[in-house]
């Protein structure tokens, strides 16, 4: 076994071992596991090296064997969105395989370092921009998107308001203004001069 072998061995035995502890192999970026204070590994980074392109070395024959040892360990350990979410999603999973249901989990329950409750709130918030697949397993959870609020109706401006309210009452109620020549000031179209201010004619000397 060259001294590559003997590191990835190393490498996967370290990665096993969080997967037994922890239910996943989505671990932070700096998450660091080991057994032994002498065999701790930096399992977030070699998570994050791991699904990079080219990961798993030039070799594309390894490369094919190293994918399936890591399968066998955790199929999710290559899904197609963040680890950080399957992270998440993994910690709810076991709370439901261990209860039969989803507790109520506000935002601001942690669980080491995640903000549970914050997350889940997210994920029913932005359900359209989450794939088919992440839907459906939360939907097995029981997570269901946010109810999104009844649009309200457009209010009616002032005139239109007026209107309204001058069909509920006498045609003649509310008969538009305009200034007349006669009068300083506005008189109801159609209306009389108001008494008083008609105008006099004087005679010419």
């Amino acid at each position: 076994m060259g001294a590559g072998d003997e590191a990835w061995e190393t490498k996967l035995s370290a990665l096993r071992s969080y997967r037994r502890a922890h239910g996943h192999l989505a671990p932070r970026q700096d998450a660091v596991w080991g057994e032994t204070e002498a065999g701790q590994q930096p399992v977030g980074q070699h998570m994050a090296n791991l699904r990079r392109k080219g990961g798993l070395g030039k070799d594309p024959e390894r490369a094919e064997d190293r994918a399936k040892q890591l399968t066998a360990i955790d199929p999710d350990w290559n899904c197609s969105w963040p680890l950080d979410w399957q992270r998440h999603y993994r910690v709810l999973a076991d709370l439901v395989d261990a209860d039969g249901t989803l507790p109520d989990i506000q935002p601001g329950v942690l669980f080491e370092g995640d903000d549970l409750g914050k997350w889940l709130e997210r994920q029913a918030r932005d359900w359209t921009q989450l794939s088919t697949e992440q839907q459906e397993r939360l939907t097995g959870l029981g997570v269901k998107p946010a109810e999104r609020p009844s649009p309200t109706p457009a209010k009616k401006s002032a005139a239109g308001r007026v209107r309204a309210s001058c069909r509920r009452r006498s045609s003649g109620a509310c008969r538009p203004w305009r200034s007349t020549s006669s009068v300083k000031g506005r008189t109801p179209s159609g209306g009389r001069t108001p008494s008083g201010s008609s105008s006099t004619t004087r005679s010419t000397m």
